[in-house]
């Protein structure tokens, strides 16, 4: 019986780990294996972030994994201080701390180096 159940168990935490991998233009959602298909005009822009946040609309996250993975990226980017993923919109919102200037295209490397696609910047 305890086999039985370890066995569900298993195979429960297996479903789960494959249902949040993205397929698609996404990327590899768990662990950064691939990069995502951000435009180069995005990877490129020089624009600097205006103000203390900004928020990007995001293709491929799926699971709190998903979201970590973005999060963890971002701030290694120097001037981010906060990252709140919306995985139901696809919404990643970013504050910043004014400690350096922060452009657009140091987020979107960023989101594309854990895997996932900008698809925009919303502000």
């Amino acid at each position: 019986m305890r086999t039985t159940w370890m066995a569900m168990a298993l195979m429960m935490g297996l479903l789960a780990v494959g249902g949040c991998a993205t397929t698609g233009s996404g990327g590899d959602s768990h662990g950064g294996a691939s990069k995502g298909e951000t435009s180069n005009a995005l990877l490129n822009d020089t624009t600097v972030v205006k103000g203390t946040s900004t928020t990007m609309l995001v293709h491929g996250m799926s699971c709190p994994l998903c979201a970590k993975n973005v999060d963890i990226e971002l701030r290694r980017v120097k001037g981010v201080s906060l990252v709140t993923a919306d995985l139901g919109e696809g919404f990643v919102y970013v504050t910043l701390d004014g400690s350096a200037p922060v452009t657009r295209g140091q987020l979107a490397r960023a989101v594309n180096d854990s895997g996932f696609t900008i698809k925009s910047f919303q502000n």
